[in-house]
């Protein structure tokens, strides 16, 4: 008792000489789940992947082998999501015109989810906010990663003093000392660099950011409750009472499917069962064929300025609940999130299937129905696959790469030894990178 007397007595006495009280508090994330829309060269390659395995998605065998092939498929699909070239680095050349004057537009339009995100930077710019950036990254044959694309785009639209850039593993000394000098930076009162890219691999205690007002995922973890783990690891100076977590993901989409789960209490970060792989590859993909047999630009689910103008009213507070809001907040009850949460597809599943009085996909993958279901659906659109109405389908579907039966789980076959060229756009991707 004494000494907690003393203890206390010397607390203030020295309170006068204290500049920075450091105080302790969770912060209470709010998280929200922003659809996005997959482009037409996205489209045309998640149907030509789930095509190209169709045996494999049609067998009613239940082997290991077969379920190592469907994972394997489930995480290429997970790349489409995030952009094309991950999956097929040779898909840049088709898009490479000598009249582009915007290089750097035709590398961000091929992928659905970084015009988004390169519309939400924007947005946060003009706010005058600033944004820490997750991402998971794969890399393809060609060594490019999810984290050049973000790093291509942030340097080529806002400039190398815009931002910083966290890699996921710092393997030297000097590469420590970068990343220092990169927090460093970004914590800089009168910093200027309002981006933090940060490898979901860096998410550690020590890791610790000031004056966030918006967190980005990117993309998602299998499991998309690791990813709110791996954020409250960190520790986040915010003047805000909230922190708002914005989701990306792409709509009718096996990405998509794992949030449904999620929030349904089934995760795919481990083994899963033989109907939930068949639910998670089947959802949106009838909606996917049925685009790519349109052959012409349709209209979308919604237009971008109006999922934009939305999150603009999240990033400033000023939101008022929608008939129809476009993005979900994603509530969490005990450490899950809640059940009563709906999606964009799920919405505007419902919505089809009251209208049309059919049964819903889940409800047709039931009872090995799955073989029936992809059999009929790679047989309608076969000539379209044949005969595509763009000349980017046909070289993906000629793809090789999209092919996984028989091969090693470990080793899959899109991912060639050596690459065949060096990607030009990013040659000058990573001057401000901490660790390269």
């Amino acid at each position: 008792m004494e000494m907690n007397n003393d203890i206390s007595a010397l607390k203030e006495r020295l309170s006068p000489f204290v500049a920075f009280e450091c105080k302790f508090t969770t912060l209470d994330l709010q998280e929200y789940w922003v659809p996005v829309h997959l482009s037409s060269m996205q489209i045309e390659q998640y149907c030509s992947i789930l095509a190209s395995n169709s045996d494999a998605l049609s067998s009613l065998s239940k082997t290991a082998s077969l379920s190592d092939v469907i994972t394997q498929i489930q995480k290429v699909l997970f790349m489409c999501c995030d952009h094309p070239y991950l999956v097929d680095p040779t898909l840049r050349n088709s898009t490479k015109e000598p009249s582009l004057i915007d290089p750097l537009a035709a590398e961000v339009n091929v992928s659905g989810k970084l015009h988004v995100f390169d519309k939400l930077l924007l947005e946060i710019k003009r706010c005058g906010l600033r944004a820490l950036v997750l991402f998971h990254s794969s890399v393809n044959s060609e060594k490019i990663s999810t984290g050049h694309f973000l790093d291509d785009l942030v340097h080529q639209r806002f400039g190398e003093n815009s931002y910083v850039y966290i890699p996921g593993r710092v393997l030297s000394n000097s590469a420590y000392l970068n990343k220092k000098e990169a927090l460093e930076m970004f914590n800089k009162a009168d910093s200027d660099r309002f981006i933090c890219l940060c490898d979901h691999r860096a998410c550690l205690s020590s890791l610790r950011l000031s004056r966030v007002d918006v967190v980005i995922l990117f993309n998602s973890d299998p499991n998309p409750l690791n990813d709110v783990k791996a954020l409250k690891r960190i520790t986040i100076d915010s003047h805000c009472e909230r922190l708002n977590v914005f989701r990306l993901y792409s709509v009718f989409t096996s990405e998509e499917k794992a949030l449904i789960l999620s929030k349904e209490g089934t995760t795919v970060d481990g083994y899963i069962s033989w109907s939930v792989c068949h639910q998670l590859l089947g959802w949106g993909a009838t909606y996917a064929f049925s685009k790519l047999k349109s052959c012409s630009e349709s209209e979308p689910l919604f237009r971008i300025d109006d999922l934009v103008r939305e999150l603009s009213t999240l990033l400033m507070n000023t939101r008022v609940e929608a008939e129809r809001p476009i993005v979900s907040h994603a509530r969490m009850q005990d450490g899950a999130y809640s059940g009563s949460v709906l999606l964009f597809g799920e919405t505007e599943t419902e919505t089809h299937t009251k209208e049309k009085g059919s049964c819903s996909i889940d409800e047709y993958l039931v009872d090995n129905r799955h073989s029936v279901f992809w059999s009929n659906l790679v047989k309608q659109s076969q000539p379209v696959l044949e005969n595509s109405c763009s000349r980017l389908s046909r070289r993906v579907q000629k793809s090789p790469r999209y092919s996984f039966e028989g091969i090693d789980a470990t080793s899959p076959s899109f991912v060639r030894s050596k690459p065949r060229s060096k990607r030009k756009l990013l040659k000058n991707v990573g001057r401000k990178r901490a660790g390269m």
